[in-house]
C-alpha cells in the first residue's frame, strides 16, 4: 500500500453516501421540527381564538349547541388556518425553487433545482394533520365552557 498509491472509487462513493444520509437525516429533523413548531403555533392561536370568542362559544351553547359542534367549529377553524398558510408556504417554496433554477449560475451539483409534487402534497397533509391534533386541546377547553359564565365576563 506504501508503495504504490491507488485511488479506490468504491471507498469515495461510500463517503459520498454517508454524507448523503447524514444531510437527509439533518434535513428530516429540521423538517420535524418545523411542523412541531407550527403547531405549536396553530395550538396558540386556536387557544387565544377561544378565550377571545368566550362570549360567542357561550351565546351558542346558551341557545343549544352541542359540545360536539364547538369542538368540530374549532377544529375546521385550525383546519382552514393551517391549510391556507400551508398553501401560501408552498406556493412561496416553489416560486424559490423557480427562481433558482432561473437565475443561478449553471453548475455540476445543482442542474435545475426542483421538488417532487408528491412529497409536497404529502408535507402539506402532514402539516394539515399536525394542526388538527394541536387544536383538540383548545377546541376541549371551548366545548367546556359554561354559557352562564361566559356571558357573566366582559
Amino acid at each position: 500500500k506504501r508503495a504504490i498509491w491507488t485511488w479506490n472509487g468504491a471507498e469515495d462513493f461510500e463517503n459520498t453516501l454517508i454524507v448523503m444520509r447524514g444531510t437527509m437525516i439533518f434535513i428530516w429533523i429540521i423538517g420535524a421540527c418545523t411542523i412541531v413548531a407550527g403547531a405549536v403555533g396553530v395550538s396558540n392561536i386556536m387557544m387565544i381564538a377561544v378565550e377571545e370568542r368566550k362570549r360567542e362559544i357561550g351565546i351558542r351553547k346558551a341557545v343549544g349547541a352541542t359540545p360536539f359542534s364547538v369542538i368540530i367549529m374549532v377544529l375546521c377553524e385550525s383546519l382552514v388556518i393551517t391549510l391556507f398558510f400551508g398553501v401560501i408556504g408552498m406556493a412561496g417554496g416553489m416560486a424559490i425553487l423557480e427562481f433558482a433554477s432561473k437565475h443561478l449560475p449553471p453548475s455540476r451539483f445543482f442542474k435545475e433545482p426542483e421538488a417532487d409534487i408528491t412529497a409536497v402534497l404529502l408535507c402539506l397533509i402532514v402539516l394539515v394533520f399536525a394542526g388538527a391534533m394541536a387544536s383538540i386541546v383548545p377546541a376541549s377547553n371551548a366545548s367546556h365552557i359554561k354559557p352562564v359564565e361566559a356571558l357573566k365576563e366582559e
